[in-house]
Formats: C-alpha cells, structure tokens, sequence
C-alpha cells in the first residue's frame, strides 16, 4: 500500500483503495463502493446486495491495511458477496476470501463469491452453489486452509486453486501484473 508520506497510511478513500487493488474507480463505483464518513473519518462502503439486487448491508473498510481493517454495518447479514452478480448459465463459480479478490474476478471477467473470512463460510451457503462446479482459492497459510477445510465439508466435490509460487491471493497476482 502507498503511503502518504512514506510512514503514515493513506486514508481509505475508494480512490485510495483503487489505486492500492489497481482496479478502476469507476468499476468499483459500479460495485456499489463508495467513500463515507463514520465519526469523521474516511471508510469504504462495500455493500452487499441479495440474489435479487437489494441490498442488504454493508461491510465497511476502515483501513487500508492491518489487522483490524473492517467492520459491519449495524444489521448487515453476512453471506457470501457477489451474490446478485453469479449467473448460474456459467456453470462454475469461485469461492475467495474477501470482497476484493471477487472484485479482481470480476474486473478479468471471471465469476466468483467473496467470503468474509477465512473462517465464515456458512454450510448453508453451499444452496448458492448448487450444481455449478465449485473452485475454492486457497491462499498459502492457515487461512486459505481453514478456508477449504469449511467450504469442502459442505461442498465435497469442490476443486482447490492455488497462487503460483510467491503469491498469496489473485488480487496480488494481479498487482505483480501475473
């Protein structure tokens, strides 16, 4: 991430976060993203919307980077994101942790579901996927295992992807320019 002054973290701004996920500001504008203010400061709505395009809450980043990055907007139900995007005529889908890992997906044309967290997908969500051939990104750490672990309990016949070699998500591999 680019720092304001090499030791002060840029405010999360969507035009901040654009240019730190290399994703334009108008495609994540078209997302739905938007920056707000929460007590006077900067964070980034990253709405969630329904099967049908409603939305249905929000997951709020406020912070670039670092471990506590995100919180829920009050009443927000958590569910895979990317839901009212997934066209089942494809007939395969994507699972990745995270919004901006879908957002990578989509921006290279590709269909997929973030979920928010490596430990938050749900067996009920496996409904969402039902009779697409599941791929599940398996980050290279505990995370991105935990992540397969609970998605292929409920999901059995899922297929595990993994980064090339030095990468950890497709968000980075699209930053290296992979």
């Amino acid at each position: 991430v680019v720092r304001g002054d090499n030791t002060t973290p840029l405010p999360p701004t969507l035009e901040n976060y654009a240019a730190a996920k290399r994703l334009p500001v108008d495609f994540l504008e078209s997302l739905g993203l938007a920056t707000i203010h929460l007590q006077g400061r900067p964070a980034i709505k990253i709405p969630y919307f329904d099967s049908d395009g409603t939305e249905i809450g929000a997951r709020l980043r406020i912070a670039l980077e670092g471990r506590n990055r995100f919180r829920w907007r009050k009443g927000t139900r958590v569910q895979p994101y990317g839901l009212w995007r997934l066209n089942r005529s494809w007939g395969s889908v994507t699972l990745c942790e995270g919004e901006s890992d879908a957002q990578t997906f989509w921006y290279h044309g590709m269909q997929a579901l973030g979920v928010p967290g490596a430990s938050s997908w749900q067996a009920e969500w496996a409904e969402y996927v039902k009779d697409l051939t599941v791929y599940v990104w398996q980050e290279p750490d505990q995370g991105g295992e935990t992540f397969s672990a609970r998605v292929g309990a409920s999901l059995p016949d899922c297929r595990i992807l993994t980064p090339p070699e030095g990468r950890k998500d497709l968000s980075e591999c699209h930053i290296a320019g992979g």
